[in-house]
């Protein structure tokens, strides 16, 4: 929440969203960016996001599967995977969306 209360955008320009100082001038400036550049970000967030959630998927499976890796220690590694798709799927398609749509 921001000091009057209220919940902005986490692509808001003018709020304290994740935009660099370039990106804030580019925003405020209604420079709209180069389609290679839109390309580019958006495969390499599509590419990072798909890669982080069939590897923690991946270790996820493997260790319900496979009966030698369930102990204490895997356990930890499972949870950590957990928490990293909550991550993945939250942070990245959400960055995803608001660098695509330009909120």
């Amino acid at each position: 929440m921001l000091e009057n209360g209220s919940l902005r955008n986490c692509c808001d320009p003018g709020g304290r969203g994740h935009f660099g100082s370039a990106e804030r001038e580019a925003a405020a400036g209604g420079a709209p960016r180069p389609a290679w550049v839109v390309t580019a970000l958006s495969s390499v967030l599509i590419f990072t996001t798909v890669v982080d959630i069939l590897g923690n998927l991946l270790v996820i499976v493997s260790v319900f599967k496979n009966r030698k890796l369930r102990n204490s220690g895997n356990a930890f590694v499972v949870s950590l995977a957990l928490a990293d798709l909550v991550v993945a799927f939250n942070c990245n398609c959400a960055q995803f969306f608001c660098r695509l749509l330009e909120v």
